[in-house]
């Protein structure tokens, strides 16, 4: 996915003629490294799961502001998964924005949709995202969008392809979120997205690793070949004191060749709380970068749920995890974040056996 985006980075610095000058160069390096024991349901074997060691990402972010309002950022990773390696290209985008006024963003980047989805991986307090988030909400596309931020929330709506190939989905996305003060120490945001995808000779199917990096695609729905789908999602994040809540529910309809219609669903509940009578910073209509102020760094314990219901006509399953988890934070380049996850698993499935539990640890290190 790296020839149109390129194409249009060119094209928009041939276009404009202060774009010769660098004035800001920004960069991160990331390192994860990922530390699971599968749950027992992960084995399609049916045999015990050991213990694996991957390479999570190792990610370079570059952003450069070469005149003002004008903003180009390039992002990949590289990691390792099943014995195999891979780079992948990530953000490859031209922003402009000229003071408060609507921004415009053109490239390939993450479509607006969702909370989770559009908060950074090093902002996140778990090991992996929700399940529902990674089953539902669209992830980086080729296109364009519109945004703006106020004092009041943000929005974004744009018009994005999901590969290179002219076969491949096409469609709109947008989103909304307000954020306010309800009274006291709270700080608190609801938010709304939306998605709509057209398909051509295109067909949709569920396969998710249940929130283990280095799991297997256990969690499975039926293949569609479809001619649209519909995503509703509904958000809201809450800070009060050490605490942290947040929770997204999504609806899918997807409208089959046939004129058939199928409907799924899912979404998570999450808390976290830090001991240290700390508290996570809400600025700018999204959660900052935590980053401890004691010398020793901060311990931080997270509960979340998450469920999805890809059952349809008796085939597919309905998913549950359950997941407890405690996080190391040393200033703001480390973090140490270890999840149990427990899994109940319905309807149909491939082991004989869909039970067991799980243990994820992440190792994050930045530049």
């Amino acid at each position: 996915m790296l020839k149109l985006p390129t194409s249009l980075l060119l094209g928009a610095c041939l276009l404009h003629p202060q774009l010769s000058t660098a004035k800001t160069l920004d960069w991160d390096f990331d390192v994860i490294l990922a530390v699971e024991k599968p749950a027992a349901f992960n084995s399609l074997s049916g045999q015990a799961p050991g213990w694996n060691t991957e390479l999570r990402r190792a990610q370079a972010e570059l952003t450069w502001e070469p005149a003002q309002s004008w903003e180009l950022e390039i992002s990949g990773d590289y990691q390792t998964r099943d014995d195999e390696a891979e780079f992948e290209w990530k953000d490859i985008s031209v922003t402009w924005q000229r003071d408060n006024a609507v921004g415009l963003k053109i490239g390939q980047f993450l479509e607006p949709f969702g909370l989770e989805r559009t908060t950074g991986y090093t902002r996140l307090s778990v090991t992996e995202r929700s399940m529902a988030t990674d089953i539902f909400a669209p992830g980086r596309s080729i296109g364009l969008s519109l945004f703006n931020q106020a004092d009041w929330g943000t929005w974004a709506f744009g018009l994005f392809q999901e590969g290179r190939e002219k076969d491949d989905p096409r469609g709109a996305s947008g989103r909304v979120t307000h954020g306010f003060k309800p009274g006291g120490e709270w700080q608190a945001q609801i938010g709304l997205s939306a998605s709509h995808k057209l398909s051509r000779d295109s067909r949709l199917r569920v396969r998710n690793r249940a929130e283990l990096y280095s799991g297997e695609t256990v969690i499975r729905s039926p293949g569609y070949d479809f001619d649209r789908a519909s995503t509703l999602g509904l958000e809201a994040l809450g800070v009060y004191q050490s605490w942290t809540f947040s929770g997204e529910w999504f609806a899918r309809q997807i409208r089959l060749e046939t004129s058939d219609r199928v409907w799924q669903q899912g979404g998570y509940l999450q808390s976290s709380y830090l001991f240290n009578g700390e508290r996570r910073r809400y600025r700018d209509n999204r959660l900052v970068r935590f980053k401890p102020q004691a010398g020793w760094g901060a311990l931080e314990a997270v509960f979340r749920y998450s469920g999805v219901d890809l059952e349809e006509d008796g085939i597919g399953q309905k998913v549950d995890i359950f997941l407890v988890g405690l996080n190391y934070y040393w200033k703001k380049r480390f973090q140490v974040r270890g999840n149990l996850l427990f899994p109940q698993v319905s309807g149909q499935t491939e082991q004989a056996d869909p039970s067991g539990n799980a243990f994820s640890l992440r190792l994050i290190s930045r530049f």
